[in-house]
């Protein structure tokens, strides 16, 4: 990234397009072949640096980069790379390598603070923005992982034909073992065929007649909560199998993983600004520890990112924190790296080949329109749901349901806009369970004047509405005409 951050910086003027990321890149590739993994340390930056622009100085000399894959490649185009270039290109380069740490200095704002610097103290400075550097990039990837994985499994999930959704997500799950920093990926991947083969399990059920023994309805329980990665899209979503197939206990204890806090749909929706607060004071917390507990906590960062950047699984890294929390040390990377991934709050997601499982009011958000080939929840609200449909199935006492509803009643106001008009219509299916027929017109035509298109569920409710009115009313008249 220093590198990059060069090139961009100070050669990029002399040198124009003839260098680019990727020249840095096939650099860095080159350095380490001729370097011990001992050499390439966060407490070793300056040198490593040096180290680098001195071997791209010859490269620059020689008018030749080879391509690191193909090396008869020049990476250099030598019709524009002209003489004149390189030499202004060399002369920048050696200008740094004169006085690295005032050109590391002037290139990183933050070096600025530090012109007097001894080099044992910029050492640690250097550290320092390197665990800050690295814990940027992790949450980042965390972020850009949930934006884009529900849509890699649309790709999966073609058609309705959940026997070949299943043959085609386990193919891509083997293909898998063999990708860095995957783990993250695997897991939901292994959420979804756990939830599709309870769908061909449910529908072998039903055709058959057969029930499962024991043995086999633990296993694939095990199967399930294994499968839960985080508190809101995964949990819920085996949550869903778990109502549908009549488990109990742990069912509820899944489901209050998300509901039990009545704070959380406010941190829920504002999980991304919560996760920049946390970012700011960790570092804000990590740059005013002591000098002597600076080092000890950089020397025990830089073994757990040592690990990460080996084994590329961010929950064996959140094991390795967990472990040092568990021995009263006090790592200021861990609750951020934690809270983006594992303690992640995103929408629950459903395919349309998954439909068998959603629970009624959930299963007409989808059947509504046609033209879905998924829907999301917002997980607080969902949960409610669940839980309250829970309570319903297993007959729990009426002021525990009560209670649901009331959360419901309070949480419909601040959800997202988009997920109103579902939310009242949940209210509107679990106050007629409870019997309360004011309540539920009241929510009904809320959410129709929210959102009056024939895509809300609320227009199905009040046609149905409309069409039983009208034979009662007609059965009424004939009554009388006799």
């Amino acid at each position: 990234m220093f590198l990059k951050l060069l090139k961009s910086s100070r050669i990029s003027k002399p040198a124009g397009k003839n260098i680019t990321s990727y020249s840095m890149k096939t650099l860095m590739f080159w350095c380490m072949e001729e370097k011990s993994e001992e050499f390439w340390k966060s407490s070793n930056l300056v040198h490593c640096i040096c180290f680098c622009i001195s071997k791209f100085k010859t490269f620059v000399e020689k008018g030749f980069l080879p391509n690191y894959f193909i090396t008869n490649r020049n990476q250099f185009n030598s019709n524009e790379f002209t003489r004149e270039i390189q030499t202004k290109t060399k002369q920048s380069l050696e200008a740094f390598l004169e006085d690295p740490v005032s050109g590391i200095r002037l290139l990183l704002s933050t070096y600025q603070m530090y012109e007097n610097t001894p080099l044992s103290t910029l050492t640690i400075i250097n550290e320092e923005m390197f665990i800050e550097e690295w814990l940027r990039i992790r949450v980042a990837m965390a972020n850009q992982f949930h934006v884009t994985s529900v849509h890699s499994f649309l790709n999966l999930y073609d058609g309705h034909n959940i026997s070949n959704i299943y043959l085609r997500c386990t193919e891509v799950l083997d293909k898998l073992t063999s990708i860095s920093y995957a783990q993250p990926y695997k897991k939901l991947l292994q959420n979804c065929i756990v939830v599709q083969q309870y769908i061909l399990m449910k529908k072998r059920k039903e055709s058959s007649g057969l029930i499962e023994s024991s043995d086999t309805k633990n296993e694939y329980l095990r199967g399930m909560i294994s499968s839960v990665t985080d508190l809101t899209h995964s949990s819920l979503r085996i949550a869903t199998c778990c109502l549908d197939d009549g488990v109990k206990d742990e069912c509820l204890k899944i489901i209050r993983t998300v509901t039990a806090n009545q704070g959380n749909h406010l941190f829920m929706q504002n999980y991304s600004q919560y996760v920049k607060q946390i970012l700011n004071r960790t570092f804000e917390r990590f740059r005013n520890l002591s000098r002597i507990a600076k080092i000890h906590e950089i020397a025990i960062s830089n073994r757990i990112i040592e690990q990460d950047l080996i084994i590329q699984d961010p929950y064996k890294t959140i094991e390795e924190l967990e472990h040092f929390k568990k021995e009263g040390y006090e790592i200021s990377v861990c609750n951020v790296f934690t809270l983006v991934w594992e303690r992640c709050w995103f929408d629950v997601t459903f395919m349309t080949a998954e439909l068998p499982v959603l629970p009624k009011p959930a299963a007409l958000e989808l059947c509504i329109d046609y033209s879905q080939k998924k829907i999301s929840f917002q997980p607080f609200f969902y949960g409610l749901l669940l839980e309250f449909l829970w309570h319903a199935k297993n007959g729990s006492p009426n002021r525990d349901r009560e209670s649901v509803l009331e959360k419901m009643n309070n949480c419909v106001s601040i959800i997202p806009t988009e997920q109103k008009s579902r939310g009242l219509n949940f209210i509107t299916y679990c106050s007629c369970l409870q019997k309360d027929y004011c309540s539920a017109s009241r929510h009904l035509i809320e959410s129709f004047k929210l959102n009056p298109v024939k895509h809300n569920v609320a227009y199905l409710y009040i046609k149905y509405i409309i069409n039983l009115l009208r034979t009662i009313s007609s059965n009424h008249d004939h009554c009388m005409f006799f």
